[in-house]
Order: structure tokens, then sequence, then C-alpha cells
């Protein structure tokens, strides 16, 4: 039987909210390079393209899904990160444009544990997150493969944003 983190497991519907369901895909994970693959590997809680954990700490199992909206010429034009929460609910977190012209995808999931995170600030218009963060579950992490990272964190009872990375 197919894993999430496997080449050929099919997207289960359920996992992408019914709204994206139209315009929005779940990728085929080879549409990252295998250096990336490489790179982050797979593992219980997922892959690039999607991971599970407890995001919100209902004890819930909540899924992070990087979907990407194809154009009229099947490019990707857009990228966007997105919960679905245990509980049904669902929340965009942020949207890229972004066209990929060779097919491959430039970004990636990560889970960070709980713990410390150090980070290089918050985005503007937030109050200033102190660094380190004491992450209370699991957070995710945007890679922008060799450029920047962004981490996503529940603190409040909302999702925050912090630079992990430049």
């Amino acid at each position: 039987l197919d894993t999430p983190g496997s080449t050929t497991c099919p997207v289960i519907p359920s996992w992408i909210p019914r709204r994206y369901q139209k315009d929005w895909l779940l990728p085929l994970i080879d549409r990252w390079d295998a250096y990336w693959q490489e790179q982050y590997k797979a593992d219980s809680t997922g892959d690039l393209r999607m991971r599970t954990a407890d995001l919100d700490g209902d004890g819930g199992k909540d899924h992070v899904l990087l979907l990407v909206r194809p154009d009229t010429t099947h490019r990707d034009s857009s990228y966007a990160l997105v919960v679905s929460f245990g509980n049904g609910r669902d929340t965009l977190l942020a949207s890229y444009p972004w066209a990929e012209s060779e097919g491959g995808i430039g970004m990636g999931l990560l889970l960070e544990p709980p713990g410390e995170l150090g980070h290089l600030g918050g985005e503007e218009g937030e109050e200033e997150i102190a660094s380190p963060v004491q992450l209370t579950q699991p957070a995710i992490t945007v890679v922008f493969f060799e450029k920047a990272s962004i981490t996503w964190f529940w603190s409040k009872g909302g999702f925050h944003q912090v630079w992990t990375g430049d």
C-alpha cells in the first residue's frame, strides 16, 4: 500500500479543502529535483509537498499542503500554503505568485519540532517577535531552495511567521 511519502501515492481528496479542489492541485513528488528530495527526505510526517502534525495543539492531525495552480499553458502560476485542520477548518497561510518554466518546484515544506526556534525577524506590521521562539507544537517551514526560509508557528490562537533563513 502506498503512503503519502511515496512517488505513486494518489492524492487523498479529503486532504485538500473543497474550496481549493477545482483550481489547485497537490503536485506529484517527482516535480522536485532528486537533489532536493535527497536533501529533504520524506519521513513519517510527509514530504516536500505535504506534512502532517498537530500544529494548533488541539490533538488533531493537521495537514499542511503546498498546492499548485496551473495556468492555461500548464505551467505553475502560483503556489498556496494551506493548512487543513483535523476538525474540518482550513486556512490559507500564504500564496506565492511563481512560474516554474522548467517543470521543477523551487520550494518545499519541512516540520520544525517543538522547542526553541531562532529566527531573523517577523513580518512587517506584526508585533516584534523575540528570538528564539519557544514552540509548543510543531511548526511548518517553507524552504525556498538556496534562497530563504519562512516558518509559520501557532501561538495565541493563530499562526505567526518568522524568517528562519536568508
